[in-house]
């Protein structure tokens, strides 16, 4: 499938339907299709108990997977399956010249989880999937997004950052807490 611009307000609803059809989803730029060490589906944490979850990042560096990305909306997803997967990183393709190959990401044992800022003015917006925490049977993915303060020198152009991540399979519900900081620049 070769990925298309942004065509008005159609494409969100179609991405929408198709991430809907195919599960949840999930998309990234460029990827580590390296195996992880995961032991697979994860158990059940006991009630009051509070467990991080092994999180491998596609990649190692400290900031956005891509700042590029066909996300031109907020949007956290969670992808467990192939089909859903593949439709994710297309999305998050958009717009390129060439989609790399796909991941391989071993669904029985683990899903990916992807949070996008959506469309921002300028650069200098970051986003990163920082862990991952099973408690009272939900986990909650920990996102640190980062936006530059009014005296940071930025470039002018318009950025899409997005960041994914693999995280073992649960059954619990998963949600998305997003910790927001402004970095401080200037005298």
């Amino acid at each position: 499938m070769t990925p298309t611009p942004r065509a008005g307000p159609l494409r969100p609803l179609l991405l929408a339907a198709a991430l809907a059809a195919g599960g949840c989803a999930t998309t990234t730029t460029q990827a580590d299709s390296r195996p992880t060490a995961n032991p697979g589906p994860s158990k059940p944490v006991p009630r009051g108990a509070t467990m991080t979850l092994p999180l491998a990042r596609f990649h190692n560096e400290p900031r956005a997977f891509t700042q590029q990305s066909g996300f031109h909306d907020a949007t956290n997803l969670v992808i467990r399956d192939r089909a859903a997967w593949l439709v994710a990183w297309t999305a998050l393709h958009a717009g390129q010249d060439s989609v790399p190959p796909l991941p391989a990401v071993d669904f029985d044992r683990e899903l990916v989880v992807l949070a996008a800022l959506g469309t921002k003015p300028t650069g200098g917006h970051e986003i990163l999937i920082a862990s991952a925490v099973e408690e009272d049977g939900a986990v909650v993915v920990q996102v640190s997004v980062t936006m530059p303060g009014p005296d940071c020198m930025t470039t002018q152009v318009a950025t899409t950052p997005a960041d994914i991540a693999r995280i073992p399979r649960v059954a619990a519900a998963i949600g998305f807490d997003a910790v927001s900081t402004v970095k401080p620049c200037g005298p």
